[in-house]
C-alpha cells in the first residue's frame, strides 16, 4: 500500500477522533431585582462610610504636619519608607542636608496644606463656592513662597515638591487618597500652580455668582507675576518686558470680562479701551476689540 492510498483513511480517522464541541453553558437563574438593588444600596452606603472614615483619618494625620516643618519632614520620611525604601538609614544620611533645608520644609508644609484643603473639599461637585475663599488664602501663601528669594535660591527639590500633582506625590500614593480627592476638571491638581488654583478653585465658582471678590484673585496673580518676572531678570532674558507687554495684558483682559460679569460693565469697558490704546500690537487685540464693541453695543441699547 502506497502513501497516497493511506491519506484518505488518515483523514477519516482525524475527522472521527476530533474534539466534540462542548454544549452551550447554561445561564444562572435570573437575579431578583428588588433584593439585588437593596443589597447594592446597603453596600454603597457601607462604601461611602468607609471612604468618609478614611478621609477623616487622613485629615487627622495631616493636620499636625501642616503646623510644623519638623512634623512635615517626619511625615515625608514615613511616606518614603512605606513606599518601599529598603534602607532608610542610608537614605536619611544621603538626604540629610535636603531634609534640614528650610525651603524644602516650607514646600512640604504647603503641599500638605493643599492636600488637606483638597481632602476637606472632597469629590462632591456641589458647594464649590464654599472652598473659593480658602483657596484664595492658600494662593496668597503660595504666592509669598514662590516670590521669596530664599526659597528660589534653595534646593530644586523644594520647587519640584510644589510642581508635582497631588496624585503623583508621596503622601497620596502612600495613603491611597486618590479616590478621595476632587476631580481635575473641578480642582487644580498641582499645589504650586498659582494661576490654575485661582482659575479653577476660586474664579470658576465665583464667576457663576458674579462675586466682586474676583478682583482680589486678579490682583494677586498680577502682583505675583510682576515679582516673579523681576526675580528672573538676574538670569538674563526679557522677563519683565515679556510680562508687561504680553502676559499682563492677557490677564487684564480676562479681569475686565470678570468685572463686567460682576456688575461693573462701565469699568470693564474703560479697562478694555485703555488696554487697547496701550497695546495695539498685542496678539489678542482682535478679541479685545470684539469684546469692547459688544460691551459698548449693550450699553448703547440699554434704557
Amino acid at each position: 500500500m502506497t502513501l497516497a492510498t493511506l491519506r484518505p483513511a488518515c483523514a477519516a480517522v482525524l475527522l472521527f477522533t476530533g474534539a466534540v464541541p462542548p454544549a452551550a453553558a447554561q445561564d444562572a437563574p435570573p437575579v431578583e431585582t428588588a433584593a439585588a438593588l437593596a443589597d447594592l444600596a446597603a453596600l454603597q452606603e457601607k462604601h461611602e462610610r468607609s471612604a468618609e472614615a478614611r478621609r477623616r483619618e487622613a485629615i487627622a494625620l495631616l493636620r499636625p504636619a501642616v503646623q510644623s516643618g519638623a512634623a512635615a519632614t517626619r511625615l515625608y520620611e514615613d511616606a518614603v519608607e512605606n513606599q518601599g525604601q529598603p534602607d532608610m538609614t542610608e537614605w536619611k544620611k544621603k538626604n540629610a542636608e535636603l531634609l534640614r533645608a528650610k525651603p524644602f520644609e516650607a514646600a512640604l508644609q504647603l503641599r500638605l496644606r493643599y492636600l488637606l484643603l483638597s481632602l476637606e473639599r472632597g469629590r462632591a461637585p456641589e458647594g464649590a463656592a464654599r472652598w473659593a475663599a480658602p483657596s484664595l488664602q492658600y494662593a496668597a501663601e503660595l504666592a509669598r513662597l514662590l516670590t521669596d528669594k530664599g526659597f528660589n535660591a534653595g534646593p530644586k527639590e523644594a520647587r519640584e515638591m510644589l510642581q508635582t500633582p497631588l496624585g503623583e506625590g508621596p503622601f497620596v500614593r502612600w495613603l491611597r487618597l486618590g479616590p478621595l480627592l476632587p476631580s481635575g476638571d473641578l480642582w487644580e491638581q498641582v499645589p504650586g500652580d498659582l494661576g490654575g488654583i485661582l482659575e479653577k478653585n476660586v474664579r470658576t465658582p465665583w464667576r457663576k455668582d458674579g462675586d466682586p471678590r474676583l478682583d482680589e484673585s486678579w490682583q494677586l496673580e498680577l502682583t505675583a507675576g510682576v515679582a516673579l518676572a523681576e526675580m528672573r531678570v538676574g538670569r538674563g532674558g526679557r522677563a519683565i518686558e515679556d510680562f508687561n507687554n504680553y502676559t499682563a495684558p492677557s490677564l487684564l483682559f480676562r479681569r475686565a470680562r470678570d468685572r463686567a460679569a460682576a456688575g461693573q460693565p462701565n469699568r470693564a469697558a474703560t479697562d478694555l479701551l485703555d488696554l487697547a490704546r496701550r497695546h495695539p500690537a498685542h496678539p489678542e487685540f482682535p478679541a479685545w476689540a470684539e469684546t469692547l464693541r459688544e460691551m459698548l453695543g449693550v450699553k448703547a441699547d440699554a434704557p
